[in-house]
């Protein structure tokens, strides 16, 4: 019995010390209503080709493009103003997004060009409103009018909301984002599926919804970790730290793909074409890294960094046979890829 007794204080104290464990950092997005955010978005890439081998009726054509001429670089730098109107459930139920800047660039060889379609949303305002019997945004331009087809390509979540945890986290805590969440980070702002594709011709529509589906299952073989690195005063803001790797080897066989696109090009031309392909692969090697450093007090993105590497293979051998006049292409392809994205708020 008096052991017992002994025992009693222990088992008071024992409850009393589980409720005083910290359980983590709450990294949520939850700004209050009306707040507004200023985010500037840097981003840059550079495409290059390493190495060209290709034949075609068993010639060698590998010098029609000269290496050090393949070369592209894009940079885009866009400033926006959010307006959270109203927040509820980790979203923005209604949000105002003002496009107060936009730069962008486009080199390839000797030409300099910019997406002009992009640049045309700068001084726009454009409303989000969350529409809960469809799931999904009601998009319209706010106090300005613009072109009706943008607005379709655009997106909500310039937040990077996809990399946040699913709970309370301590440092050391790791979780994964899926394919989706990834690309929405990417292309932060605008809607993958109906990326524009210039001028490609009506007739191409099928084959441009094929190569995008076969873009977005690159990612089921790309996994993202996210691990928390605990808390730290940003210019007298508690913010949490979260660090970004990206890792894959993601290959796809671009038989079908290829066989498409012939068939298609001879229907334009009104010729029947019977494509044989051998072989067509397109492989990647993607390595980065970066970090999200979120605001825990006022609960949306403070700064962000990643820097993607990727490193690209192709190997094509096909046939194709024209009202009996043959042809055949062999070619193998070594690219690479740079970028960099930065988000900055204020």
């Amino acid at each position: 019995m008096q052991a017992v007794r002994a025992f009693r204080p222990a088992l008071f104290v024992a409850p009393l010390c589980l409720a005083l464990t910290p359980v983590g950092d709450d990294v949520t997005f939850h700004p209050k209503d009306g707040a507004e955010v200023t985010k500037t978005f840097v981003n840059s890439m550079e495409l290059g080709l390493d190495d060209l081998s290709m034949t075609v009726d068993g010639n060698d054509m590998s010098e029609m493009m000269p290496l050090d001429q393949a070369h592209m670089t894009v940079t885009s730098t866009m400033t926006i103003t959010d307006k959270y109107v109203k927040v509820a459930e980790g979203r923005p139920t209604e949000l105002i997004r003002s496009f107060d800047s936009i730069e962008s660039s486009v080199e390839a060889g000797p030409e300099t060009t910019s997406n002009e379609d992009l640049e045309k949303l700068e001084g726009k305002k454009v409303s989000f409103k969350w529409n809960e019997d469809n799931k999904a945004y009601d998009v319209a331009y706010h106090e300005t009018e613009g072109d009706a087809d943008m607005l379709e390509r655009l997106a909500e979540d310039m937040d990077l909301r996809a990399l946040l945890p699913d709970r309370n986290v301590k440092e050391g805590d790791k979780w994964e984002i899926d394919a989706d969440g990834l690309m929405t980070v990417i292309f932060a702002g605008m809607r993958l599926d109906k990326m524009d594709m210039g001028d490609a011709p009506e007739e191409m529509a099928d084959v441009i919804e094929e190569m995008m589906s076969e873009i977005k299952r690159l990612g089921n073989d790309v996994k993202t970790v996210c691990e928390y690195k605990g808390a730290r005063d940003v210019d007298g803001k508690q913010c949490g730290a979260i660090a970004i790797k990206v890792e894959g080897k993601p290959s796809l066989d671009l038989s079908g793909l290829i066989t498409t696109i012939m068939q298609k090009q001879g229907e334009a031309s009104g010729t029947t074409l019977d494509v044989d392909v051998k072989k067509a692969t397109l492989g990647l090697e993607i390595n980065a890294a970066g970090e999200l450093v979120w605001n825990l007090g006022d609960g949306h993105v403070a700064t962000f960094q990643l820097a993607p590497n990727v490193q690209i293979t192709a190997d094509i051998d096909f046939s194709v046979d024209a009202a009996g006049e043959a042809h055949t292409v062999q070619a193998s392809v070594e690219a690479s890829a740079k970028s960099e994205m930065n988000v900055s708020t204020k």
